[in-house]
């Protein structure tokens, strides 16, 4: 039986050796194309580990492109790995693919042990993905493009994971012993941006892009008996950050003449009068500078309970980062040789909590790229008779 299926392999791959002039040129075809895929997949991934996530609310949609821009690119990789493996049938041309598109990792990345253990552990990959696939064509009477690519495919997945992890560990490490961006730096950019996101998410009223003066007025005691105690256990809610109090000192200055009610316009005064002034009537009537000596007091409450310093005219953004970087140098940043791996980590299984994903994108991929060629006669399906022995009772 064994001698049987060597004669079996070598009859095919006698076979795979016989190529007509159009399918060299389109095994050619689909090389480059996967090449080009696998440059665009590293250079995705190079962007985001050089430039990182900068999350603003006015560039939301750039913000989601930059999240789904490397994991696109990866599964449209894949999906081309994964037709490829369907329609080369010389073995020698789908090595040589895997080698090229995977290697040109180096044209982003410096050649290191965490590099080549990613070569290794993704040409391992497409190799067992190649594998699954090609065994799936023989025993399928009926040609499905889906079904062949699904087999394998999440764990494939996982592996381009597991390899991006290890790319994203070489670059914290190199960050901070280079000194070029220092880890604790990248880690508070990446921990204001997520916290930014919760804010918005909490408060109604907060907005990245607010100064730090309407910030306080509008939600300063809200984020401070919301987040503050996480950030310090010794931070809590401050009194004099509720508008209502601020409000009540609004009052008390007019009364001791050191703001005059004819420089306030008719509507505010109207509001003050019926108790119906809130922070958003405050935020906009000091930008004229009357109640600078209130919202100063506010503001330098609030910065103190932080322990930081900042200007009412700081983006709100930018100190969320000061306050952050502050936390994290106080605690987690202390292990700054641990946080590294611990990140990478952290990575890899966020990234795998998303792999079915990851399987729908390279299926609409893979579906796609099959359409097109089918269209384009780049393919043909044929049918073919094939006879089987069958015993029976006589």
């Amino acid at each position: 039986m064994a001698e049987e299926n060597k004669i079996i392999e070598e009859r095919k791959d006698k076979k795979e050796i016989k190529l007509t002039k159009s399918q060299l040129i389109k095994t050619i075809v689909l090389a480059v194309l996967t090449l080009l895929a696998g440059l665009l997949a590293w250079f995705s991934l190079a962007r985001i580990l050089a430039h990182g996530l900068n999350f603003s609310g006015e560039n939301l949609w750039l913000f989601i492109f930059d999240l789904l821009f490397p994991v696109l690119a990866f599964c449209l990789w894949v999906a081309l790995i994964g037709i490829d493996a369907i329609f080369i049938q010389k073995k020698f041309w789908l090595y040589l693919i895997y080698i090229f598109s995977i290697g040109s990792l180096f044209f982003y990345f410096n050649f290191s042990l965490y590099s080549g253990l990613s070569l290794f552990i993704l040409f391992f990959a497409y190799l067992y993905f190649s594998h699954g696939i090609r065994k799936e064509k023989e025993d399928r009477l009926k040609f499905q493009v889906i079904n062949f690519i699904k087999v394998h495919l999440g764990l494939t997945m996982i592996f381009c994971v597991a390899a991006v992890s290890l790319l994203f560990y070489e670059s914290l490490a190199a960050k901070q012993e280079s000194g070029q961006t220092k880890t604790n730096e990248a880690v508070a950019e990446s921990a204001a941006n997520l916290l930014n996101i919760f804010l918005e998410t909490q408060i109604k009223t907060y907005n990245p892009n607010m100064t730090l003066d309407e910030f306080v007025l509008s939600a300063g005691q809200q984020f401070m008996e919301k987040i503050g105690p996480m950030l310090s256990p010794q931070t809590g809610s401050d009194e004099s950050l509720n508008p209502e109090n601020i409000v009540k000192e609004i009052e008390a200055a007019i009364k001791r003449g050191e703001i005059k009610r004819s420089d306030l316009p008719p509507d505010f005064l109207a509001k003050l009068d019926q108790g119906k002034l809130n922070a958003q009537d405050i935020i906009e009537e000091q930008l004229t500078g009357v109640f600078q000596k209130q919202l100063t007091q506010a503001r330098d409450d609030f910065l103190n309970q932080l322990g930081i310093e900042a200007q009412g005219s700081d983006k709100i953004s930018e100190v969320i980062k000061k306050i952050v970087t502050k936390s994290l140098s106080e605690g987690l940043l202390s292990f700054t040789n641990l946080l590294p791996p611990f990140l990478a980590i952290s990575l890899f299984f966020t990234l795998v909590i998303f792999d079915f994903l990851y399987v729908i994108f390279t299926k609409i991929f893979a579906l796609l790229i099959y359409l097109v060629m089918l269209i384009t006669k780049f393919i043909v399906i044929k049918k073919e008779s094939k006879e089987v022995e069958v015993a029976e009772l006589s």
